[in-house]
């Protein structure tokens, strides 16, 4: 873990002593820099198992910290943690814990020095005042535009969704006008919640192209987005004009921008543009470097998992945000639904699907809690009824497809067996 205070290394039952000790007065108070810093090193090491409590919250609330405040001081140490360490340590050193908080959203701003001797300088209020500000106006300038209606939009009609997938009419109602209008709608939830399946469900119901860019598979993403100079030795240098530069230019098409919290930072000034009032891309590429008008229509819908428990993902910066007319949480489907779909989809039996239901539910609510970093997909659910519905014994279909998802760390408090345990009380010991 990085560490840029001076505190010494401490073991988890050090450290949970060391908070007990403070709120019970019998030790001075930590320095919150520290306290971030330890309160992080709990959550890695899921130290409640070890500790007897059901969860993260409960952990910290048995020293004095609410569920809300230990969180938002692990993500904030978590955040300064990945800049560079010089400028972390004189973090630590010339600000309060509380003025680093409001300096996150500008971790990644190349005026990031500047902004830490603003910080030395002002109070925590004017600190606050100059830091929203700054993001109103990155936020606001230009404001977002929305692209012309398609002829007849002022009369849409709402499309009946697929019945065999499970959407809020509510969600489908601002995903359908959202398509009509040409705006931009960002989803978040769990992976395998079926986000993306849903946006292009509604790029069919509307009878719109549609394009899919996943950030997540992309390694190169000024050239994923507008394409690379190539040279050929009889023709010369040229150049080729990637897929999503096509699908902007083509009218009415709906673009998934997949996985946006896993865009690298770079690609943010080519899309910052074409989702705001400009609605332009810059192609310097092109011997002639256009500026690219988007075509009438055009939406941006985009899938997202925000949240400490996705690794590798990005805190989407406020200025791509704020871009987004609409955001959706979207959840897994309500049990009857769920069940429906897996019978549907593959055809398991109404029982064994009850059963993966019920153990998933079970298991997501615990992982609310604490006990599982992150809940049972229903596409997880999906793979193991495919191999059920097909002859293999339930237990093997939720060992090979659920159980050997969760870490073995820990022993009896690991994951993998708290799972086990769970598994039992649908399957049976075995």
């Amino acid at each position: 873990m990085a560490t840029a205070t001076d505190a010494p290394a401490l073991t988890t039952a050090e450290i949970v002593a060391g908070f007990r000790a403070t709120h019970e007065r019998r030790a001075p108070q930590i320095n919150e820099w520290t306290a971030a810093q330890r309160l992080s090193q709990l959550h890695q090491d899921r130290a409640w198992e070890t500790t007897g409590q059901l969860n993260f919250t409960a952990l910290t609330r048995s020293f004095g910290y609410s569920g809300n405040r230990a969180a938002q001081m692990v993500q904030t140490w978590q955040a300064w943690s990945n800049i560079d360490a010089t400028l972390l340590q004189k973090a630590v050193k010339t600000i309060s814990f509380r003025k680093a908080t409001h300096l996150v959203p500008l971790l990644k701003d190349r005026d990031l020095p500047r902004w830490l001797e603003s910080a030395v300088q002002l109070s925590l209020k004017e600190l606050m005042d100059v830091v929203q500000q700054h993001l109103s106006q990155q936020a606001t300038q230009p404001k977002q535009v929305p692209a012309a209606p398609p002829a007849g939009a002022k009369n849409w009609q709402l499309p009946c969704p697929d019945p065999n997938f499970f959407v809020h009419l509510e969600h489908w109602r601002q995903l359908c006008f959202a398509g009509v209008h040409g705006q931009n709608v960002l989803l978040n939830g769990h992976s395998g919640s079926g986000k993306t399946e849903l946006l292009d469900l509604t790029a069919t119901a509307l009878n719109r192209p549609c394009f899919v860019i996943n950030f997540g598979a992309t390694s190169e993403p000024r050239t994923a987005l507008l394409g690379a100079t190539h040279f050929n030795s009889s023709t010369g240098t040229w150049f080729a004009e990637s897929a999503f530069l096509r699908a902007v230019q083509t009218p009415n098409t709906l673009v998934i921008l997949d996985e946006l919290s896993r865009c690298r930072p770079e690609a943010y000034n080519i899309i910052l543009p074409l989702l705001d009032g400009q609605r332009t891309v810059a192609v310097d590429e092109r011997s002639d470097s256009p500026v690219l008008e988007l075509a009438a229509g055009v939406s941006f819908m985009a899938t997202a998992n925000i949240g400490l428990q996705y690794s590798g993902t990005e805190m989407l910066d406020h200025a791509l945000l704020d871009r987004f007319s609409v955001v959706l949480e979207i959840g897994f489907p309500p049990a009857p639904r769920e069940q429906q779909l897996l019978m549907v989809r593959t055809g398991v039996q109404p029982k064994m699907a009850e059963v993966l239901v019920k153990l998933a539910n079970d298991q997501r609510s615990m992982a609310a809690e604490g006990t599982f970093l992150s809940p049972l997909s229903t596409r997880t659910l999906l793979a193991a009824a495919f191999q059920i519905a097909r002859g293999i014994p339930i237990r093997e279909a939720v060992q090979a497809c659920m159980s050997a998802r969760f870490s073995s760390e820990g022993g009896t408090a690991s994951e993998r067996s708290q799972f086990h345990v769970l598994t039992q009380k649908y399957l049976g010991a075995g």
